[in-house]
């Protein structure tokens, strides 16, 4: 894998989870100190985030650092169909779906 596809597949993940955790990308952006348009070619592919950025995307999103990198094909295919079914709901249904993910994460 060379750099510019590492750099798509971690934005195709960024994106996925963003989604998953019902954030807009200007949000995320704010929370974690960047430019939106900056933040948008990460996800994109574009550009790479610095450790210091990567730490404030972990630490926001509140997912593990392999999370982010889990670039499997199967695992992304679940995530962006999961994404785009969630498309369909307004943000106190994704709320309210989001805090059933986070209970049954708990019971893991």
């Amino acid at each position: 894998m060379n750099e510019q596809e590492f750099k798509k597949l971690f934005g195709i993940r960024l994106r996925a989870l963003r989604k998953v955790k019902g954030i807009t990308q200007e949000k995320l952006s704010e929370l974690i100190g960047l430019d939106p348009q900056y933040y948008c070619k990460m996800e994109n592919g574009n550009h790479f985030p610095s450790v210091k950025t990567l730490t404030k995307i972990i630490e926001t999103l509140g997912v593990e650092e392999n999370e982010l990198f889990n670039f499997s094909k199967k695992t992304n295919s679940i995530i962006n169909s999961i994404s785009a079914s969630l498309v369909q709901f307004n943000n106190k249904e994704l709320k309210i779906i989001k805090e059933f993910v986070d209970a049954m994460i708990k019971l893991q």
